[in-house]
């Protein structure tokens, strides 16, 4: 049986004016990077970029998970992704397909972030974003990825320390509860059970790194007592019209960086 290893980098910004008009001399597919070993494509399907970045901390809300590597004849192949979440005993099975896993050229702006090239990018869509402060690991079965000239399939991923990430944030909705007015009186009511003109109260907490904090809406309506905030703070968002809608609170900080996306989708009933 050939010996089939993957050699995994972790993505890094590295300080240069060079561009990824075309491979650098010496440089290719089966040697990357000037100091790395040149791979032998009989032997073993090649290098692999992770994103994320096995150790990283990404931001709460990411969806898709992504394999970068600098061949142009590889393709989907088939097997099983397992998403293990630490809180949760048992993982998250998505097969792997040519429909569920994405084969596509690497753009330039991806090339001339690698320095390559050359270069495919297989993208997987979880069934949902990542939560919040949790950890997570990545286990693949072999085969998910071929070689059209070569016998060389990818390797199993099949241990912890491989592909792993974090979510951890101090930015966070700590709190959210939906009210209804009956009787002049407020009344706390399930998120399944909002009526038009009920209202969520929320309180949010920014940590050090985050400089504001914004309530946005991509479909329904909500009327927030106040949009932007750059301290942690209590707020109220009403819902004036039923529908289903989608809306939360993302966290910068100073250079315009998301740091957190808290999303809601609340299904907002007709007033009885």
């Amino acid at each position: 049986m050939k010996k089939c290893i993957v050699l995994i980098l972790a993505m890094i910004m590295i300080c240069t004016t060079a561009f990824a008009a075309g491979w650098s001399q010496g440089l290719g597919p089966e040697k990357p990077y000037t100091g790395t070993p040149k791979i032998n494509f009989n032997e073993n399907i090649g290098y692999m970029m992770l994103h994320p970045v096995p150790g990283s901390a990404v931001t709460p809300g990411t969806d898709t998970l992504r394999i970068f590597m600098p061949r142009e004849d590889v393709l989907t192949g088939a097997g099983t992704l397992y998403l293990y979440t630490d809180r949760v005993q048992e993982p998250e099975e998505l097969p792997v397909n040519a429909e569920t896993m994405i084969a596509r050229p690497m753009t330039e702006v991806e090339l001339d972030a690698l320095l390559w090239g050359s270069g495919t990018v297989f993208e997987i869509k979880l069934s949902k974003p990542l939560e919040a402060n949790n950890s997570f690991h990545v286990q693949m079965t072999e085969g998910c990825i071929v070689a059209q000239d070569y016998d060389t399939p990818s390797p199993a991923f099949d241990k912890n320390d491989i592909w792993y990430f974090n979510t951890m944030t101090k930015n966070i909705v700590e709190e959210i509860m939906y009210y209804h007015v009956e009787d002049q009186q407020e009344k706390a009511v399930p998120a399944e059970a909002v009526q038009v003109g009920d209202t969520a109260k929320l309180s949010i907490v920014m940590a050090e790194d985050a400089v504001s904090a914004a309530v946005y809406c991509n479909a329904g309506t909500i009327l927030p007592t106040q949009y932007s905030f750059t301290e942690s703070t209590e707020t109220t968002v009403s819902f004036p019209a039923a529908g289903e809608v989608e809306w939360g609170i993302i966290f910068m900080d100073a250079d315009g960086k998301l740091l957190n996306n808290v999303a809601f989708r609340t299904t907002v009933m007709p007033a009885e």
